[in-house]
């Protein structure tokens, strides 16, 4: 069973992180101030000063590089940071042009850019800029060892390497945040320094605790920010990957223009488990404008507060729309087990993407299986809003077992949700599943829509088809869910409600566990393209709980030779009239549907052995069983659907109700030999809704068996006189294969023998 803990390691580092942020100096640290744009290295390495030799006098010349060679050779933590006397170029800038990569860094080490001369908080401003000369400096840009625990790095530029713009390479406890990665402005314009491989690497080494908050990554060629293998316990939040943000108040700068990176947005590698990505305490990510999206390929991790495809919260760029900002893939991609998407309060936003939206597991030369992952109470192919922001699918599960997904919004996509040929055992409850032009849900796999509570029930409305069942899926469980409408009975209708194709165990409700099906233009349940072993228990279709009229155009409706399909109770089952509750038992409701309620005439004749039984109808527009009959057939021999089984023929001379013994007395007859029917037939009494061909109240059954064919038989039930009087008797045959009759299409009002003796008695007198 999928449960939802908490991260355990969330402590762990948010005491860490809480001192990382600080920008305060600590007591005791050394500390070099870059005064110099040159790449001079350190003169003296260790002898405890930041000095190239370069200048003489009595001002040494500090130079970035100079400043970690010397760091690396100190005892205990350094600080480098900028002198007020660097130099500045017209922009305010202090470009570094990096010639040879510098040294890994192997002590704790703070690089903190807020000291620039230049620098003010309220901007995005990054004044030191770190370059890789002509994009020939091999390396990352700043790389740090196992030795440079708890280092940070700080609202600084960097960019142009061929490496990463900067690796963490082990260790714990780093803070990279506030930094741009393969960005850099000036007053009118951006500009790309973009990294030849990623723009910021938490690598291998068991690196753990560690924040990468608040930088802008983008133009890079490879991933904008990468977690790697046995990398756990990193929180990535408010960053912004793929986009660069406003720059403050300046009328000059376009907000939220495109900076994509070659690779995904957010990449974590495989056995890089337990991270955090996004959060409502930090914030989430911005992840757009990138070839990918999120792509977790580990387990455990969690994915929440997210913007993915979508612009800064600060705005659109002017001439584009929100559509231009989806990824070229997927927004996010779930390769791994066990991982939490989104949560109350901390739902993703996902849009635009070129494919899915969210995309759980993988096929090909390589498949992967992503398992019991749970996507918690996103907004996928649209926001709280209620804008357009769809893709081709919103939740595509590819391959997996075990997947939950709750609690989601998910609109304008093509399918909202796909589960598909290499998945089985999705679990899709509670999600609000609207205005997707193809399907609601699609089942190319084995699942579970809704559970045996309306507390799990999906509101599924206004797609073109609200479930579709394709041929090959598997077993389907479809249970309490409102489709073409909701818990109030507003009208959501779907196309079609239910779509079932080919020789699939599907469930479309069980025993007192059925859905709300209604306002479908076409058909409430679809069967169709040879739709076998299908039942459909339970349902209130056509009308709603709370006594609304949400009418189809058909209740159910047959398309195909379908066959071998249950609508009802079973054919051997003994319905007992007196616990009889449709839509609390197996019987349907079916109800105030525009036509039929239950149509095979467009089925082909091979629609065979579909039982109808121990159903409630009233209110259709034509007949509530339509097989295409409009009389009887002597013999039974007709080819078309259920074998045009003949409905049972009254004597109405010899059909009563005696009120003073509540005993209906019946006379019938089946006018359909052994040979076209399998033998015995049940049939199945009703009280009709009114005057109609519609079984209203199923009053009881009883055997007829072979030897009685063509011939009448008598019989006799005992029944409520509330019930019978005024009212008209209907029936229904079962051969022992399934195949249901219409029902008669004559109904017998039932005169009673009490109003025979009381017109006697006034004539007497």
């Amino acid at each position: 069973m999928i449960q939802i803990a908490p991260c355990r390691f969330i402590a762990s580092w948010t005491l860490a992180a809480a001192f990382a942020l600080s920008v305060a100096p600590v007591w005791g640290q050394t500390t070099f101030s870059i005064n110099s744009l040159s790449d001079n290295a350190n003169q003296t390495p260790g002898n405890g000063n930041c000095d190239t030799g370069a200048w003489g006098g009595t001002t040494s010349e500090c130079t970035l590089r100079a400043a970690i060679e010397e760091a690396n050779e100190t005892t205990g933590a350094v600080v480098i940071d900028v002198s007020p006397a660097i130099p500045t170029n017209s922009n305010g800038l202090s470009n570094i042009i990096v010639e040879t990569p510098f040294p890994v860094i192997s002590n704790q080490v703070t690089i903190a850019g807020e000291t620039h001369p230049e620098f003010t908080e309220d901007e995005n401003y990054k004044y030191l800029v770190i370059i890789g000369a002509n994009d020939i400096s091999s390396g990352s840009g700043l790389f740090f060892t196992t030795a440079a625990s708890g280092s940070v790095v700080r609202h600084i530029a960097i960019g142009r390497f061929n490496g990463n713009g900067i690796t963490v390479g082990g260790g714990s406890g780093y803070t990279v945040r506030d930094n741009t990665v393969g960005i850099s402005w000036n007053e009118t314009q951006v500009g790309g320094i973009g990294n030849a491989s990623d723009g910021i690497v938490v690598a291998t080494n068991s690196v753990a605790d560690s924040v990468v908050l608040n930088n802008v990554v983008g133009n890079n060629d490879g991933h904008g920010i990468t977690i790697s293998a046995s990398s756990s316990s990193v929180l990535i939040a408010g960053n912004v990957v793929g986009l660069r943000p406003p720059l403050g108040s300046e009328p000059t700068f376009l907000p939220t223009e495109w900076a994509g990176n070659g690779g995904d947005g957010i990449h974590v590698t495989p056995n890089a488990d337990n991270n955090i990505i996004g959060n409502s305490f930090f914030g989430g990510n911005v992840v757009s404008n990138n070839a990918g999206g999120i792509r977790i390929r580990a387990d455990d991790n969690v994915i929440r507060a997210n913007r993915i495809g979508i612009s800064h919260p600060d705005g659109v760029a002017p001439s584009h729309s929100e559509s231009d900002y989806g990824n070229e893939g997927n927004a996010l991609t779930l390769e791994g087990s066990g991982n939490i998407v989104g949560g109350a309060d901390e739902a993703n936003i996902i849009g635009n993407a070129a494919l899915s939206g969210i995309r759980i597991g993988s096929t090909g030369t390589t498949p992967v299986a992503g398992n019991d992952n749970v996507i918690d109470v996103n907004y996928i192919g649209t926001d709280p809003s209620g804008a357009d922001i769809g893709q081709t699918e919103g939740i595509r599960v590819e391959n997996g077992t075990g997947n939950l997904i709750l609690g989601a919004t998910i609109a304008f996509n093509s399918n909202g949700i796909d589960v598909r040929s290499d998945s089985s055992s999705t679990l899709i409850r509670r999600n609000t599943i609207v205005d997707n032009s193809s399907n609601g849900v699609r089942f190319l796999s084995s699942g579970n829509l809704g559970t045996v509570s309306f507390s799990d029930a999906n509101v599924i409305g206004n797609n073109n088809r609200g479930v579709r069942v394709s041929a090959g899926a598997g077993s389907v469980s479809i249970r309490r869910n409102y489709i073409g409408t909701d818990a109030s009975g507003a009208d959501l209708g779907n196309s079609t409600g239910i779509q079932i194709n080919g020789s699939n165990p599907v469930n479309v409700g069980l025993s007192g566990t059925g859905n709300v099906i209604g306002n479908s233009n076409g058909s409430g349940i679809f069967l169709s393209s040879n739709a076998n072993n299908v039942w459909i228990l339970g349902n209130h279709i056509g009308i709603h709980p709370n006594g609304t009229p949400i009418g189809n155009g058909r209740g159910i409706s047959f398309s195909g030779a379908s066959n071998g399909n249950r609508i009802g109770f079973s054919s051997s089952a003994n319905i007992d009239p007196d616990a009889w509750q449709p839509g609390s038992d197996a019987g349907n409701i079916i109800a105030h549907n525009s036509d039929a309620g239950v149509m095979l005439t467009s089925a082909n004749d091979g629609a065979v052995a579909n039982v109808v039984r121990g159903n409630r109808f009233f209110g259709n527009n034509g007949t509530a069983i339509d097989l295409g009959m409009t009389e009887l057939d002597p013999g039974g021999g007709a080819i078309g659907p259920n074998e045009q089984m003949n409905f049972p023929d009254f004597d109405a001379g010899n059909t009563q109700f005696d009120f003073a013994t509540g005993t209906l007395n019946y006379r019938y007859r089946v006018q359909t030999t052994p040979a076209n029917a399998d033998y015995p037939l049940v049939i199945d009494f009703y009280l009709a809704d009114g005057e109609s061909a519609e079984g209203l109240t199923f009053i009881g059954s009883e055997s007829y068996p072979d030897t009685s064919a063509f011939e009448f038989v008598s019989g006799s039930l005992s029944l409520d006189p509330g019930l019978a009087s005024g009212g008209y008797l209907i029936a229904t045959a079962t051969d022992a294969s399934g195949n249901t009759s219409q029902f008669s299409l004559d109904p017998i009002f039932l005169d009673t023998l009490e109003d025979e003796m009381f017109s006697d008695r006034f004539e007497a007198n």
